[in-house]
């Protein structure tokens, strides 16, 4: 991520510069045309101005472009091409064996844990899920009655305490 963080600020400066040099290279045309015409010298000086200060934010652009991978620990912009690479590279790698492990996790049967009180009714759901049949609601209400049944009754506090 920190890789990735120093290439993007890396291609922000350069289209900082790039535009630079786009407008500093517009400048120099409309200069070119000014100095054709006669009693133009006071926008000649304005434009030679404006070249100049440009070109000094250009050098101050460029000089920052080069600092910016010295700021991460980088001697320069291909050392962090290289260590992008190889991070790229180490990340494939680890995916790979990552889909590997998982393809042998799959094969693996799995196992559920069945409760003895429930087989019976288990087996109706498999016999009737293999058949295409739907249980009825009246049957489903039985097998809900028999499980409430099957559960300990629960004496309520608010009960025992209205006795007394």
């Amino acid at each position: 991520m920190r890789l990735q963080q120093v290439l993007n600020k890396m291609k922000k400066q350069e289209q900082k510069i790039y535009a630079i040099e786009k407008v500093i290279v517009k400048m120099e045309k409309e200069l070119a045309d000014v100095k054709k015409k006669w009693f133009h010298r006071k926008e000649q000086k304005e434009l030679e101005g404006k070249i100049a200060a440009n070109k000094t934010q250009l050098d101050k652009e460029k000089d920052t472009l080069d600092l910016l991978p010295m700021q991460y620990g980088y001697q320069n912009a291909l050392g962090v091409t290289k260590a992008m690479k190889a991070a790229k590279a180490e990340l494939k790698k680890v995916q790979q064996v990552q889909k590997e492990w998982d393809a042998s996790e799959t094969k693996q049967e799995k196992l559920y844990l069945t409760i003895p009180a429930n087989v019976r009714n288990v087996e109706k759901r498999e016999v009737q899920e293999r058949t295409g049949q739907r249980r009825s609601i009246h049957e489903r209400l039985e097998e809900k009655k028999q499980i409430v049944e099957q559960r300990p009754k629960k004496r309520s506090s608010r009960n025992v305490g209205m006795e007394r």
